[in-house]
């Protein structure tokens, strides 16, 4: 019986692991979510029009124009881009000014003196990092030799890691997996660069050929422009993975 019971344990676990790794993986961050599905939305419609240039400016086929390549779908994903870079930016000036930069140093001098509840609050409202483990909190705090980086890579990567005794470890048994699907997707982000430029330069040098109206150039630029900064704002995402692997090996006291 109790043989059966620990399978079902061991079972219902793996399956909480999975589902764990399936949110970070698809939602992440919600500004995260915004711009990871404005990037799917603005490289939607792009693949048939290149296919079409390539049959027929290369091959020489006589092909079917592909129907408008910049679309509702190409509207929506830069209304998803755009919100999701807004939120960032938001949130990159909330952490940057000098109030709450003061505030920071006097928690840090005086963390010990408060009470395990005034220290998750006040940690959780000067570093932006909801719910922090009160250890994980007092190791960063105690931290011998360089609080701010140990801070900075928790603030950064603190839904991938956990404190375990008396420092950190990798959050979840697929954490080089995750790692490798985000990195993967974010290679999406190139190939739409890629492709708003060639689509760019077709309409330059033939006006109307991908069918996107009088202004498509600018909307395929405009559509570069974003994927770059998508690229930039995404792979500080999969930074912090990397950053949970250096704050638990290489700043361990």
């Amino acid at each position: 019986m109790y043989k059966n019971r620990e399978t079902r344990v061991s079972k219902e676990l793996g399956q909480t692991e999975i589902i764990h790794f399936l949110e970070r993986i698809i939602f992440g961050t919600p500004s995260g979510l915004l711009i990871k599905t404005g990037v799917l939305f603005l490289i939607l419609g792009k693949w048939d029009v290149v296919l079409y240039l390539f049959d027929t400016y290369v091959t020489g086929k006589d092909v079917e124009h592909p129907a408008d390549s910049f679309g509702w779908s190409q509207y929506f994903g830069l209304l998803c881009f755009f919100l999701g870079f807004f939120i960032k930016l938001i949130a990159h000036f909330k952490e940057n000014n000098s109030k709450l930069r003061e505030e920071r140093i006097r928690l840090k001098e005086n963390y010990s003196n408060l009470s395990d509840a005034r220290l998750q609050d006040d940690f959780e409202r000067l570093f932006r990092v909801k719910c922090a483990d009160v250890r994980a909190i007092k190791n960063l705090l105690g931290h011998p030799y360089n609080k701010n980086m140990v801070v900075q890579l928790f603030s950064a990567c603190h839904g991938n890691v956990e404190p375990k005794e008396g420092w950190f470890e990798e959050k979840g048994k697929y954490f080089k997996l995750r790692y490798t699907l985000a990195f993967l997707f974010w290679w999406l982000l190139p190939v739409a660069i890629i492709l708003s430029l060639i689509l760019a330069s077709a309409e330059y040098f033939v006006p109307g050929i991908s069918n996107s109206g009088p202004f498509a150039v600018y909307g395929f630029l405009l559509l570069a422009a974003a994927a770059t900064v998508g690229a930039k704002l995404l792979w500080n995402d999969i930074s912090a993975l990397a950053q949970a692997t250096t704050l638990v090996t290489d700043y361990k006291p």
